[in-house]
């Protein structure tokens, strides 16, 4: 047993793999419901791009079914938004519920100090919060009017076409609307799963600012961790009235983001009790981002940062926190600026 930092690190870092688990069963129900929607769009289009290939017309049936799809698009898409909807807020709700539970059972009993939850009503806020300057549902709505307006673009210009040539054909494989699109849903529901998560956490430790002295930045180190949350890793940010002094933004920093905040147990001086080392208030130990990142091959930190910006990191030219500014990693360019070699 380590000290209660150290054990309410650990901690957390198993019930954040038990939410990417619960993120990841969020995904598969969403993208369920949007393929069975846009199946029968993109199966028309499909046979029409298989016959065009082989040199042949589209017959009269499948022409009159894609104008069949074309009229009812926007009706598909509608049931589809009230869907996505429906099934993000089931879930949102319950990741919170989740939460406000482990902090007030698990983590209580990790840290032997009670934990005032969250009320419900300023959880519920949380769940139609803004991230990015839109609300989850609005995000949602324009990412499937947009599937909406291309699909209906493309079935129009090929039906103007008369689906006869190869290149009317390469325009519609090529657009691949629905999997573009697919892959926005994605990043909205993994980003808000861990919103909601770390909202919860955050505000549970604000509460219990008498217990806490700070908050501290983990991030999930492997080979996907990005500039920004490596840098951010292990920072220790105060609880001073309850506000963490120099935290910009709570996690997550940016779209499929992983990292969470632990919360930093007061010593025991600090708290009044027994002398007790396990209370010794000092922050988890971990290896850091960038001691984790020079373990590896070159061509981990190569996809992290891109190949030249990594080449001068790895020379010792830079500093890891000088990479990023404002939440966003540099570009080459912009390094080259700002610190010429």
């Amino acid at each position: 047993m380590g000290t209660v930092n150290e054990d309410a690190a650990s901690s957390l870092i198993d019930h954040r793999l038990a939410v990417l688990r619960y993120e990841s069963g969020t995904i598969a129900d969403l993208l369920s419901t949007y393929d069975r929607a846009l199946a029968s769009v993109t199966t028309e289009l499909e046979a029409a791009y298989s016959r065009l290939l082989a040199g042949l017309e589209v017959d009269d049936r499948q022409r009159l079914r894609l104008e069949a799809l074309r009229a009812d698009l926007m009706d598909k898409m509608r049931d589809l938004n009230a869907a996505q909807v429906a099934t993000m807020n089931e879930r949102l709700v319950e990741i919170a519920a989740a939460e406000r539970a482990y902090l007030g059972r698990t983590l209580f009993a990790v840290i032997g100090l009670p934990l005032a939850s969250v009320p419900s009503e300023q959880v519920a806020l949380m769940l139609t919060d803004a991230i990015g300057g839109a609300v989850w549902r609005d995000r949602l709505a324009v990412d499937l009017i947009a599937v909406e307006g291309g699909l209906r673009s493309a079935l129009g210009e090929a039906l103007a076409r008369g689906l006869s040539t190869n290149r009317t054909a390469a325009l519609l494989r090529g657009l691949n609307i629905p999997q573009t699109y697919r892959g926005r849903l994605v990043a909205i529901a993994r980003t808000e799963t861990q919103r909601v998560a770390n909202q919860v956490a955050l505000a549970t430790y604000q509460r219990n600012a008498d217990v806490l002295d700070a908050v501290q930045w983990l991030a999930t180190l492997d080979r996907r961790t990005c500039p920004v949350c490596g840098s951010l890793h292990n920072a220790v940010y105060p609880l001073v009235g309850g506000i963490p002094v120099g935290l910009e933004r709570a996690p997550p920093a940016h779209p499929r983001c992983r990292c969470f905040l632990a919360p930093v147990v007061k010593s025991w001086r600090d708290l009044g009790i027994t002398t007790d080392p396990r209370y010794d208030g000092t922050p988890a130990p971990d290896i850091t981002f960038e001691a984790w990142l020079r373990a590896q091959p070159a061509a981990t930190a190569d996809d992290v940062f891109g190949k030249g910006v990594a080449a001068r990191w790895r020379s010792g030219d830079l500093r890891l926190d000088q990479l990023v500014s404002n939440l966003r990693p540099l570009t080459l360019g912009e390094l080259s600026a700002r610190y010429p070699e």
